[in-house]
Parts: C-alpha cells; sequence; structure tokens
C-alpha cells in the first residue's frame, strides 16, 4: 500500500487579485483595449469571491474611474449602517452606472 503526503490547495490571495486587476486597468486606461474581456472576468470572479463589498476603486478602476468622469468628482465616503464611514463598493457602483440608483 502506498501513501502520499496530504498537501493543501492554494487558497484565494485577495492582494494578489487586486495587484492583478490594478495592473490591467492601467494597461486599459493606457490604450490596450484587447485586453478588456480577461479583464472583466477576473473582476467579476474578484466581485463573486468578495460579495461585491470591496471598494470600488480596487474591484474596478476602470468603471470607477467612467463614474468620477460621469459625476465630475470623487465620490466621497458614505454613512454605513453602524455609524462608520466606508467607501462606495463594487455592487453600488455597477449599480448607479447602469442607472438603477440616481
Amino acid at each position: 500500500m502506498e501513501y502520499r503526503k496530504a498537501s493543501n490547495k492554494p487558497r484565494w490571495n485577495r492582494g494578489e487579485e487586486i495587484k492583478k486587476i490594478q495592473d490591467m486597468a492601467a494597461l486599459i486606461l493606457d490604450g490596450e483595449e484587447d485586453l478588456l474581456e480577461e479583464y472583466d472576468e477576473i473582476v467579476k470572479r474578484f466581485a463573486k469571491a468578495t460579495r461585491g463589498l470591496t471598494p470600488a476603486h480596487e474591484a474596478d478602476p476602470v468603471m470607477y474611474r467612467d463614474l468620477v468622469e460621469k459625476w465630475g468628482e470623487e465620490p466621497g465616503k458614505m454613512l454605513s449602517t453602524n455609524d462608520q464611514m466606508r467607501y462606495l463598493n463594487y455592487f453600488e457602483m455597477s449599480r448607479f452606472m447602469r442607472g438603477y440608483w440616481r
């Protein structure tokens, strides 16, 4: 009988995902539009893993820049339910950009 050593599966690393998103966003904003499909897939996976509650400027820098251009100013911090200030999250940003909330 042969035994094999148990190994841990690599865990999802939030920091690596944010770095990957920001690097691709920088390339896209510099004009490499052919990366948009791959970028969208990464952002969707990240949003699903974090349930859309990550700050918008970390989760999708490209859409966040469009939101800032649309509003004319950067959104400030918002008051959350437990009276603490927080940033606009990805879920809220996607709703604003689609026109669900005004």
